[in-house]
């Protein structure tokens, strides 16, 4: 009987009450979840480094926009534009020339040199 009793316990322990099953379940539900610890710390790391790069490129942006506009302007006031002529005069203490689009092309950072050159040429 007890030998009986034995089996049974250890039938209903190892087969059918789970608890192997349980352990490893739950071993395997901690894995998930520092896994998922490990993905949401990266997530936010990712997702910082796209708000800079997105912040970045608008500024990259904005510098381009005003480049253009300045070079624009040059444009006006060598057709004879005397009150493009006298913005630039403030805005750059130069006169509108070659020295002066040098001057605009070196001073905004953070442009490739080649977009530079081309917005000159194909604004003149």
């Amino acid at each position: 009987m007890v030998l009986i009793i034995i089996v049974l316990v250890s039938w209903i322990v190892f087969f059918g009450g789970g608890t192997l099953r349980t352990q490893k379940l739950t071993f395997k539900m901690k894995n998930l979840q520092d896994e998922l610890r490990r993905l949401r710390i990266a997530n936010e790391g990712l997702r910082e480094s796209l708000e800079a790069e997105h912040h970045e490129r608008a500024r990259l942006l904005s510098r381009i926009c005003t480049l253009t506009g300045d070079l624009e302007q040059v444009r006006v006031a060598l057709s004879g534009s005397r009150t493009a002529r006298k913005s630039l005069k403030q805005k750059y203490d130069a006169e509108p020339g070659p020295e002066l689009i040098a001057h605009m092309l070196e001073s905004i950072t953070g442009v490739d040199p080649l977009i530079k050159r081309r917005l000159a040429h194909e604004i003149f």
